[in-house]
């Protein structure tokens, strides 16, 4: 009986240490979520949003649900973030910051294009 609490504890406290370590590296990155929304505000799906470190070149994507988008794990510094999707035009926005243990939302409307533009932000 004994034995069984000690493995009991010992597995707990491993457990507690193992989820101590994973949200420190979570918080020494951040996080950016939103929504890619057309001209009336409604959500647009298979939307591709792209974001790029201005210092590093380092790019990460995700790409649209009815949930919006997350990109999770991002380093900190400032990114650029492109927007695109089927028959409208991109968006581009330079200069977003992210810093560390940041949740940020980040919303992007979109235009209606019949030709290929991007809209810079």
């Amino acid at each position: 009986m004994m034995l069984r609490r000690r493995c009991f504890a010992l597995a707990a406290l491993l457990w507690a240490a193992t989820a101590a370590g994973i949200a420190q590296v979570d918080s020494a990155t951040a996080t950016l979520k939103g929504a890619v929304l057309d001209p009336s505000g409604l959500a647009i799906l298979d939307a591709k949003v792209i974001l790029t470190n201005e210092a590093t070149g380092v790019v990460k994507d995700a790409t649209t649900t009815r949930d919006g988008y997350v990109i999770p794990a991002i380093i900190p510094g400032t990114y650029r973030v492109e927007a695109q999707a089927p028959r409208f035009a991109k968006s581009v926005a330079n200069g977003v910051i992210l810093s560390v243990g940041q949740l940020a939302v980040y919303d992007i409307r979109l235009t209606i294009s019949s030709e290929a533009t991007a809209v810079e932000v």
